[in-house]
């Protein structure tokens, strides 16, 4: 399935604000949708995009899919 508009629009928000919160802010959303929209992207692609350890960043498949969504 591809990702539709509004999950790549949500996972650039995120990239680009390093936090679910700002993300869900900037696109006008709940901080618990943006992360419900990551995970079943993660799933669909079947790889981990982003690293939740420390804060929000993405991990090195995550920064190649950004880079493709941009």
């Amino acid at each position: 399935m591809v990702p539709s508009l509004r999950e790549i629009r949500l996972f650039v928000a995120v990239c680009e604000e390093q936090s679910f919160t700002a993300a869900a802010v900037r696109e006008h959303a709940t901080q618990s949708g943006v992360s419900q929209h990551i995970k079943n992207l993660e799933d669909r692609l079947g790889v981990r995009l982003l690293d939740r350890q420390e804060g929000v960043r993405p991990t090195p498949a995550g920064t190649a899919y950004y880079l493709r969504c941009l």
